[in-house]
């Protein structure tokens, strides 16, 4: 339900296909993303999952609801699965160092599948030796560089940061690096 003239119905509509891949017991938090200009003709969707919740064993294929088989054709979907089922294990070594997932899936992706953009959100202690995150980031299937390395360092360690909670973007629908 959205203030008519804040987005085009066309934006609405490929919002709605986009939600419709998602059963909504994934979440409780649905949200979207809108362009603040005169003629905004996109809007992005998104949802929360919380490591303990719901949401995170559906994506993880641990729940009796599935996601559709379609989905998988992207292997970008299979990468989220494993880390899932990784994040969620009781005997995790990642459990306590990503404290939820922010799903971000843009409206102006020309693929019939969605490509996910996936947040990893971390505690207000999160560490600031990165090395951590290498496993983490393959396990996404994610190129660890050098230089993202550093970045990471960098960003990380920033006293800027110290006690907040942040998140780690990782933009597999973009192209960017």
């Amino acid at each position: 339900h959205l203030v008519k003239g804040l987005t085009s119905p066309a934006a609405i509509q490929e919002m709605e296909r986009i939600a419709d891949w998602f059963p909504a017991a994934i979440t409780n938090c649905f949200c979207f993303e809108l362009e603040l200009s005169e003629a905004s003709s996109s809007a992005d969707f998104s949802f929360l999952c919380n490591r303990d919740s719901m949401g995170a064993e559906i994506l993880a294929g641990l729940s009796s609801i599935k996601l559709r088989d379609e989905l998988f054709t992207n292997p970008v979907w299979g990468h989220l699965r494993n880390f899932c089922r990784i994040w969620t294990g009781p005997d995790s070594t990642i459990r306590d160092s990503i404290t939820h997932l922010w799903i971000e899936l843009d409206s102006d992706q020309r693929q019939n599948v969605p490509v996910p953009c996936i947040y990893l959100g971390m505690p207000r202690n999160h560490r600031t030796d990165v090395t951590w995150l290498i496993p983490l980031l393959e396990t996404l299937n994610y190129s660890v560089s050098n230089q993202l390395l550093e970045h990471l360092q960098r960003c990380l360690g920033s006293t800027v940061l110290a006690n907040r909670r942040i998140s780690l973007g990782l933009m597999f629908s973009r192209e960017t690096d």
